[in-house]
């Protein structure tokens, strides 16, 4: 138990004096902050103190001698000329890319469902979601019409939906049994 305290003793003492040491208050320094004015006139006093370079040692043992690294010659930088009959070089600029078109949804509201649509450009998505009791069947004609089939026992309502001009159309078929 003596030895820790001692140690820690010794150790709050070191820490202490490197705290001084480092903050300047045993080097003499004064702890007051100078002005620009007075760190120019401190400065201007300063003369610059020379550097010392070592001297090399010289030995009396064997040394190999290197033979210098020849220094490459810069090659001269010639510039194209241009002759009178050469046309000159052209720019060739692609153009833009065309913007990707916009795509435009419509929902409706139909007998046994609701249906939405997307067209971008001339290609249709299409959503559907029957209501309670009603099954649905869509089958897509390529990539601009649909068909949306939609069924409660006897009762069956069809749904064309299409791409007219990047714009989703629909037309409906409703029918009953007993109405052909």
């Amino acid at each position: 138990m003596l030895m820790w305290a001692a140690a820690a003793i010794l150790a709050g003492t070191v820490t202490s004096w490197a705290v001084t040491v480092i903050g300047g208050e045993s080097s003499g320094s004064s702890s007051t902050v100078l002005s620009e004015a007075d760190v120019r006139a401190a400065l201007a006093t300063q003369t610059a103190t020379p550097v010392p370079v070592p001297t090399p040692r010289v030995t009396a043992t064997a040394t190999a001698t290197v033979a210098p690294t020849p220094t490459p010659t810069p090659t001269p930088v010639t510039t194209p000329t241009h002759h009178p009959t050469t046309p000159p070089p052209t720019r060739v600029t692609t153009p833009p890319a065309a913007p990707a078109p916009a795509a435009v949804v419509r929902f409706w509201d139909v007998t046994g469902g609701h249906i939405s649509a997307t067209c971008t450009g001339s290609t249709l998505q299409v959503y559907a979601t029957p209501s309670d009791g009603w099954s649905v069947h869509v089958k897509t004609e390529g990539s601009t019409t649909a068909e949306v089939e939609l069924r409660s026992g006897e009762q069956e309502n069809t749904v064309y939906v299409a791409c007219a001009a990047g714009v989703p159309t629909q037309s409906t078929h409703d029918t009953t049994a007993g109405d052909d």
